[in-house]
Order: C-alpha cells, then sequence, then structure tokens
C-alpha cells in the first residue's frame, strides 16, 4: 500500500513547531490522514527522507530539549 507524501504545507507546520506538545500533534495529524484499513495512523511515504534524513527532527530534538 502506498501512503501518501509529505505535502510542503505538512513540512512547513512541522519545521514551524515552536514546542515539542506542538511537534507531537502536528505528527498525529499526519499519522491520522494516512491511516491503513485497520485505521492505524502512518508516517508519509516521504518521511525519512523529508524529515529524518534532512536533519530536520534531529535539529527539533536539539531545540525542544529532549
Amino acid at each position: 500500500m502506498h501512503v501518501m507524501n509529505l505535502p510542503a504545507k505538512e513540512q512547513a507546520a512541522l519545521e514551524a513547531a515552536k514546542t515539542e506538545t506542538e511537534w507531537n500533534k502536528l505528527c498525529d495529524q499526519v499519522k491520522a490522514a494516512r491511516k491503513d484499513p485497520q485505521g492505524r495512523g502512518q508516517y508519509p511515504g516521504d518521511w525519512y527522507e523529508k524529515m529524518l534524513a534532512s536533519g530536520i527532527v534531529s535539529r527539533k530534538v536539539r531545540e525542544f530539549g529532549c
């Protein structure tokens, strides 16, 4: 099953998150928009490329002091 990619609008919202709580809420919304047939939310197909490999997640972890 192909999971819809992360559009620029969602990526920009995640990059603009100011708190860990805001980040987590946005992640939940991203996954909720991509539910599998069993109703489980999934990250977009390009999540690794756009959020992890790009360094955005690492930057946010440092920013939030996680």
